[in-house]
């Protein structure tokens, strides 16, 4: 079926797309609230529609929104960015605006927002954390911890030429042409985050509007869970980006086995103290291990993003099956070769204590962390012949 085509011009069309789940308590304050601003010419000559995307509500949500006389869908998958999905796909009009049925965003806002999105604009992003704030709108949380530090691991990440503001705003507006090509996937509240790394992955205009919050109505329980949804969408920032974990990975490695080799050659005063001896050795070995995990879910996170990835990771995600076989046997017989050399020697010292230390701690570390690296090729191989078979 061949995508509608939608063109930009002043005065467009434009249909509000709102999510709901058993909003039967505040979905007709909204809607009749929007049909006021409607009425009251505050869009000017635009054309607007409202369309309810219901997510399977049980309270009587569906017969409110049709008896408001506003456009209702039926979204068969759970979740808040299926139903912003379903909704937005449904939509008809070059212009779309989707706004939280709970009556914390301000429907008087939205003509401001539609007003600021030019032919040359992508988006425009509801600003709540630069907007006014009822009290007890948004929990400290969320105003001082999740959103700032989620904002500023987007930006910090993806950011080139348009800054994001607030990116767990639900009030946003966008040309729907510029959505088709986001190729957004997510279905839970992880969407807020995915629609903007690929605003800015690619190169989207997004300009920031502040808007007013206010807090739920009395009695109302949010789908939002904090700890869960938070931390999807930590997840799904860092599943856009392997390079995070190939770079930390790296510097752990490195700074690790630089403390290690510097132990061979210690103790040393320093600082008032020892260091570099044999703890200060086992605590790079961990910074070497650590970071050897961490660059390993950089390579599955690219192996599964389907996306351009580092050189590095290309290696090990087209390595072939004959080249891991004898890598693989190669270690294990050099592993071996190893440990039976260091038992001869011990047992010609008569089994007495070396004091090795330093040298066992670095002799381990190699020994672990290339049977890492091996376990990594070896999974990677796994999962890349698990996703060809599937597909």
């Amino acid at each position: 079926m061949q995508a509608a085509k939608f063109f930009r011009t002043p005065n467009a069309e434009l249909t509000i797309v709102i999510p709901c789940l058993n909003e039967a308590g505040t979905l007709p304050t909204l809607l009749m609230a929007i049909k006021d601003q409607i009425a009251s010419g505050a869009f000017g000559k635009r054309h607007v529609q409202i369309l309810v995307s219901d997510n399977g509500s049980t309270d009587g949500s569906q017969d409110l929104a049709r008896g408001l006389g506003v456009s209702l869908t039926h979204c068969p998958t759970r979740g808040y960015g299926a139903a912003l999905r379903h909704g937005i796909m449904t939509a008809k009009t070059p212009i779309v605006m989707f706004m939280d049925a709970d009556m914390t965003y301000d429907p008087a806002d939205a003509p401001r927002l539609v007003d600021a999105l030019d032919v040359d604009v992508d988006m425009v992003l509801g600003d709540r954390l630069g907007g006014k704030k009822i009290p007890g709108a948004m929990p400290p949380l969320h105003r001082y911890l999740g959103t700032p530090v989620l904002t500023f691991l987007i930006n910090a990440l993806f950011a080139r030429h348009t800054r994001i503001r607030d990116c767990n705003s639900g009030y946003r507006c966008f040309w729907k042409d510029a959505y088709e090509k986001w190729n957004i996937t997510g279905f839970g509240m992880e969407f807020a985050s995915e629609m903007l790394v690929r605003v800015l992955q690619t190169d989207s205009v997004v300009k920031n509007v502040p808007v007013t919050l206010s807090p739920s109505p009395p009695g109302r329980v949010p789908h939002l869970r904090t700890w869960r949804d938070g931390m999807r969408h930590l997840l799904q920032i860092l599943l856009e980006a392997p390079s995070v974990f190939r770079t930390i990975g790296m510097v752990m490695i490195l700074l690790g086995w630089a403390g290690l080799i510097a132990t061979l050659f210690g103790p040393f005063r320093l600082f008032g103290g020892w260091l570099f001896g044999v703890h200060s050795a086992v605590i790079f070995m961990l910074m070497v291990l650590v970071g050897q995990d961490v660059w390993s879910i950089g390579l599955f996170v690219s192996l599964k993003s389907g996306k351009p990835v580092s050189n590095q990771y290309r290696w090990a995600i087209d390595l072939n099956e004959g080249t891991l076989f004898w890598a693989m046997f190669s270690v294990f017989a050099v592993i071996v070769a190893l440990l039976i050399g260091a038992v001869l020697v011990w047992s010609q010292k008569g089994y007495v204590n070396l004091a090795l230390e330093a040298e066992f701690i670095a002799g381990a570390t190699l020994i672990m962390q290339v049977v890492e690296i091996h376990a990594a090729l070896m999974a990677t191989s796994l999962i890349r012949r698990l996703v060809n078979y599937n597909s």
